[in-house]
């Protein structure tokens, strides 16, 4: 152990205080050291138009090019260039032996090794290997998730060995030198981590799974759905992915990183903006949260067609804002009193900085070692478990709210909203209050109505039926004129008798509309048609402005109603000899009929038009013939109007008549 120590204390000195041209220092492989990282004795050079071949790079003039690395693992972040790397070593072993060299960053596109097959003729002769995850499984020396090639080292041989390495994403060189027994051991190590690390993720999704079936809540199946892509990240992450579930896709094996990033940005996003509410609680977070669900969902599908380098820039800078903002988001829920926000807080805290320290690596912001490279890791096994334990203790506050809502409504006392259901309640029964003095003026002015406008016709048809008995006892000729009288009177109380069911169906909201393809143009002419016999007998005339056609879906019985009561209104209130004008147009581009009425008779005060449209309202204007009018006809034209999502409206001046229009929607 302390020649080990001893060894790197050496290399760091000779990294930091060394210069660029200084001669390679050989690492001295020796009995007692198994692991050699070569972070800080490696030199680098930068091929930016990868146009160098392994002979350039050996030949003097290129020799000065090489500079020092002085850092544990060189970080090149997102670059376009090649680098080719070496360094020396020299084998103290007293026997030859053969060392394994591992490039242990798994997203790498292409990696190169070069090992020298021994001096020829006073010049090496070097052998490639080339692999990386553009190239198939097939392509690796020996099957690992790391890029492994052995490098045979003679007793007391030095040689230098040369690494080319290229990628569209962050560019890390992890190089370690390894004696094939240290590296069992390590790798026996890193076996026993992935393996209680995907166990844990694998057991706490199941279980997940299955309180997502029990408790029937979305939380929990979109947390069910980040595990399972977080968890495939991570293996496209350390080359499990590769090793295990498609070796020989190549293709997707390079973009299956960047596609699992951006889903996991999506479910996460997804999960935390259900869990914590944000639609209540923060308009602007849960938009920011919409937003990056939508990101996600971009970077996923944008891997398969846009540059590999741009999209993998965006998911490491989208990882990192998706941490900050699902953070931000936690805090703030948590301040607002939200108490599931706490175990969310404690739960998804490290984690989050944890994936934004690792999100920041591409661009060098943080070293990559293994504290950043297990650091994701470890947070994510101690999130699940602190939400799962989070979750289960939200299942049983919810448990315990629904047996005391239980308990409060078997007792019939609610003691946490009482003095808020109890103003309410004092707000509706004042509103009941209104509502029933309507009514009840309501009721008193129909009673008086009634008894005062059907006391007269019931009166003046008992007196015409005791006539009628009497002439037709008598054999008189004037029996036919009673009996007519009898009929207009009949009629005119039924008229009214409707009227008012009409009016108390429609303030009772009891009448439903039955629509059916009509045309207007027909049935106005209907309607003049039979008003004009009550105009001749006024010696007034009806003139009409009419489509051809014009077909809307309306109420046709309910539709009549209303074009009756507007002419026979104009008819009864203009003087003889004056002219009713009706006329009709067909939809306009807002798909609106406008039907109006236009009369010659003494036209509307404004005291007029403010109640025209009211109950039992008696106007300035009288009828010319010495007709009846109830007072409650345009109230429920109005109201039918209305019901048919249509508008009425009235024009009047004093001495000019009055002009009534009603707008009806062609289609509903």
């Amino acid at each position: 152990m302390i020649p080990r120590l001893v060894t790197l204390l050496l290399l760091f000195g000779i990294a930091s205080f060394g210069i660029a041209e200084a001669a390679p220092v050989p690492v001295l492989l020796t009995p007692s050291v198994g692991e050699y990282p070569l972070g800080l004795v490696v030199e680098y050079c930068e091929d930016v138009q990868h146009a160098w071949m392994l002979d350039n790079v050996l030949a003097g003039n290129f020799q000065g090019a090489f500079r020092r690395s002085l850092q544990q693992n060189p970080n090149f972040t997102l670059t376009r260039s090649a680098f080719w790397l070496r360094f020396t070593v020299k084998n103290m072993h007293p026997a030859d032996e053969t060392f394994i060299l591992e490039y242990s960053f798994p997203t790498i596109d292409t990696v190169e090794f070069y090992r020298p097959n021994g001096a020829r003729n006073g010049t090496n002769d070097y052998s490639m290997l080339r692999t990386g995850d553009m190239f198939p499984y097939s392509s690796r020396e020996m099957p690992h998730r790391s890029f492994l090639c052995h490098v045979p080292l003679r007793a007391g041989e030095e040689q230098t060995i040369y690494v080319r390495i290229a990628s569209s994403g962050p560019l890390i060189a992890t190089l370690t030198l390894w004696h094939p027994d240290a590296l069992l051991q390590k790798e026996d190590w890193e076996r026993s981590l992935h393996g209680a690390f995907y166990g844990i993720m694998l057991v706490m999704l199941a279980y997940n799974l299955f309180l997502a079936f029990a408790v029937q809540e979305r939380s929990y199946a979109f947390y069910v759905l980040y595990l399972a892509t977080f968890v495939l990240y991570q293996m496209c992450l350390d080359g499990t992915a590769i090793e295990y579930l498609w070796q020989n896709s190549p293709l997707w094996s390079n973009r299956a990183y960047i596609f699992f990033t951006g889903l996991t940005v999506c479910t996460a996003s997804l999960f935390a903006r259900d869990f914590l509410a944000l639609r209540k609680h923060s308009l602007r977070l849960d938009r920011a949260m919409q937003a990056l669900i939508v990101c996600g969902s971009v970077i996923a599908i944008a891997v398969f067609f846009l540059s590999y380098r741009f999209v993998i820039a965006f998911a490491s800078m989208l990882g990192a804002v998706s941490a900050a903002i699902t953070l931000a988001a936690a805090i703030f829920c948590a301040w607002r009193g939200f108490a599931p926000a706490l175990y969310f807080l404690a739960a998804w805290s490290i984690l989050i900085i944890a994936v934004f320290v690792f999100s920041t690596i591409g661009f060098g912001l943080v070293p990559f070692n293994s504290w950043t490279w297990y650091g994701s890791r470890a947070a994510a096994m101690l999130e699940v478990v602190l939400l799962s334990l989070g979750l289960a203790y939200r299942i049983n506050l919810l448990r315990k709210e629904q047996e005391l809502a239980r308990f409060l409504v078997s007792e019939n006392v609610d003691l946490n909203t009482i003095n808020t259901t109890l103003s309410r309640r004092n707000d509706g029964l004042q509103r009941l209050n209104a509502q029933l003095d309507e009514a009840n003026t309501f009721k008193t002015r129909m009673i008086s109505m009634v008894s005062h406008d059907l006391k007269n016709p019931l009166n003046i048809i008992r007196l015409l039926a005791n006539t009628l008995i009497t002439e037709l006892r008598e054999d008189s000729h004037d029996g036919a004129e009673t009996l007519h009288s009898l009929i207009q009177e009949t009629q005119r109380s039924s008229a009214m008798v409707e009227e008012l069911l009409d009016m108390a169906a429609l303030d009772m909201g009891k009448i439903a509309l039955k629509r059916v393809e009509m045309d207007v143009s027909a049935l106005v002419a209907a309607v003049v048609f039979m008003q004009s016999s009550s105009a001749e007998q006024k010696e007034q005339s009806i003139t009409m402005q009419l489509p051809p056609e014009c077909v809307i879906r309306a109420d046709e019985a309910r539709l009549r109603q209303v074009i009756e009561n507007l002419i026979s209104n104009a008819v009864k209130f203009s003087p003889h000899g004056k002219t009713v004008n009706v006329c009709l147009t067909a939809p306009d581009e807002k798909g609106l009929v406008r039907f109006s009425v236009q009369d010659e008779g003494p036209g509307l005060t404004d005291d007029d038009k403010s109640k025209v449209f009211g109950h039992f309202q008696k106007l300035s204007a009288r009828p010319t013939g010495d007709e009846h009018s109830s007072g409650i006809g345009l109230a429920i034209v109005k109201q039918i109007v209305e019901l048919h999502g249509g508008h009425i409206a009235v024009e009047s001046e004093v001495g000019k008549g009055a002009t009534f229009v009603v707008e009806l929607p062609s289609q509903v």
